[in-house]
């Protein structure tokens, strides 16, 4: 399966902390997130009511944490076999676009290539 340009992730993803996305009346939890949009993994009690190219309106909460900040997103894949979903924000409300930078942040740094913490090294061997 080849990727296009719409499917390619410029921004780092996060699993944790997990978000709560609220849509409508049903609740999903984050598969992971990055400040580009956030991915689902669906379930058999709550299967997605949505198709690609289909645009949402709701709000998230995070994980031990008070308040919920609404958001605008895209559904820009869907792997129904796996039951992933992916979302691209939209419009993102600067209070929320914050709040997800400070997340990303705070949260552990990615692994690197070779399962390290650390993707760079300093210079000078330290």
């Amino acid at each position: 399966m080849s990727v296009g340009p719409a499917n390619r992730r410029r921004d780092i993803r996060r699993a944790l902390p997990t978000l709560t996305m609220e849509i409508g009346t049903l609740t999903y939890q984050t598969r992971d997130w990055s400040l580009g949009g956030f991915g689902l993994v669906e379930t058999v009690t709550a299967r997605l009511p949505f198709e690609v190219e289909d645009e949402v309106a709701g709000a998230f909460t995070i994980e031990n944490r008070d308040g919920s900040f609404p958001f605008q997103a895209i559904l820009v894949r869907f792997d129904e076999a796996a039951g992933i979903a992916g979302f691209r924000f939209l419009n993102m409300d600067p209070t929320t676009f914050t709040v997800l930078e400070r997340l990303m942040l705070r949260a552990q740094p990615p692994r690197g290539p070779d399962g390290g913490g650390n993707w760079f090294t300093r210079r000078g061997g330290s």
